[in-house]
């Protein structure tokens, strides 16, 4: 484990690493390593029920943020979105979720769907 822990850290320090076309370089984020089996854990999930407006709306939104030591989710970044309504809506969620305390901070990925009429949004497995 030691082994693949100093392997990724040389990837990470050295800022970026090139695709296989060699055609894109791939920027690592520095400091942010993420094992397999160190996926957040969920402790508080905040899940609002929809306003109105929001409950006429089928889509999609795709947000990527950091989980920090502490537990606390910063830098949300909405990687895709049907629809600006639903990924305010979104951010405003998931800023307020807390997971478990961790060794260093990692990345995670959250999909969630919007059905109309459904009054709370479907969460899929955070990655």
């Amino acid at each position: 484990m030691k082994v693949l822990a100093t392997i990724l850290l040389s990837l990470v320090c050295s800022s970026s690493i090139f695709a296989e076309n060699d055609s894109k370089i791939i920027d690592l984020e520095p400091a942010i390593i993420r094992l397999a089996d160190q996926t957040p854990t969920i402790e508080v999930k905040y899940v609002p029920e929809l306003p109105a407006s929001l409950m006429k709306e089928d889509g999609h939104v795709v947000l990527k943020f950091i989980v920090n030591k502490s537990g606390r989710v910063s830098n949300i970044e909405v990687v895709d979105r049907s629809c600006d309504k639903l990924a305010k809506y979104s951010r405003g969620m998931v800023r307020r979720w807390e997971f478990k305390s961790l060794p260093h901070a990692v990345t995670a990925i959250q999909p969630i769907y919007f059905e109309v009429d459904k009054k709370t949004p479907t969460l899929l497995a955070l990655r």
